[in-house]
């Protein structure tokens, strides 16, 4: 098949995941979708992996809108997860990203030790070569914390938002900034973990970044009075 078709027919697969719920068919999701989404996800092209990806991201949504489905889309799914982030090409790495808050928040807490403990997509995505895929990271921390817990993110998170507050692509330091800022706001975030990165960006972060983190800082700290 041309890569236009297969890319054509991973895009559709969310479509297809809707309906299927729609009638209460999840074994269709199961039984014919996932396989599918994994064959495209092993194709030569990685304009069609990145699409099988898309599609996944998608399909767990869609799946998982009833939080009684998340074992089994996990189960079914959290492979394809691993398989997108090893994946060679960055883009197709980047698209997971791109997604990960919606396969957080499909999966949930039960799953944060695969999602961003040790050895995890959220590790390497912070770790990744690429800082598009750095950034897509960053980017999608806040709304990982509030589907997780806040405790979830002390292990791997916050030390990689430090390192990555001194990275050398002023794009991802100035995404970690937000990150942070949006940290800050999550139930069971420890305020001590996120010292360092705060401290390293206040003193080298634009002035209006700088304004923003120390006012939602302050509504933080006033909150806890």
């Amino acid at each position: 098949d041309m890569p236009m078709v297969k890319r054509s027919a991973a895009l559709a697969i969310v479509d297809m995941a809707k309906a299927a719920a729609a009638a209460d068919q999840l074994a269709v999701i199961s039984e014919e979708l996932v396989p599918h989404i994994s064959d495209l996800s092993k194709d030569m092209q990685d304009s069609v992996r990145v699409c099988a990806v898309e599609a996944l991201v998608g399909m767990i949504a869609v799946w998982t809108q009833d939080p009684n489905n998340a074992a089994t889309c996990f189960a079914s799914t959290n492979a394809l997860v691993l398989d997108a982030i090893n994946d060679q090409s960055w883009r197709v790495r980047h698209a997971l990203m791109l997604g990960f808050d919606k396969v957080a928040i499909g999966f949930g807490p039960s799953y944060a030790e695969f999602l961003v403990f040790g050895g995890s997509p959220m590790e390497k995505a912070l770790d990744d070569v690429e800082s598009e895929v750095r950034v897509a990271a960053v980017k999608c921390v806040s709304v990982v914390g509030e589907a997780l817990g806040g405790a979830s993110m002390s292990e791997i998170v916050l030390p990689a938002l430090t390192e990555l507050a001194k990275d050398p692509s002023p794009i991802v330091k100035n995404d970690v900034a937000k990150a942070m800022v949006g940290l800050i706001s999550v139930p069971g975030v420890e305020l001590k973990a996120m010292a360092a990165p705060l401290v390293s960006f206040l003193a080298d972060g634009e002035k209006e970044d700088k304004i923003a983190v120390l006012t939602v800082l302050k509504d933080k700290l006033q909150g806890t009075e």
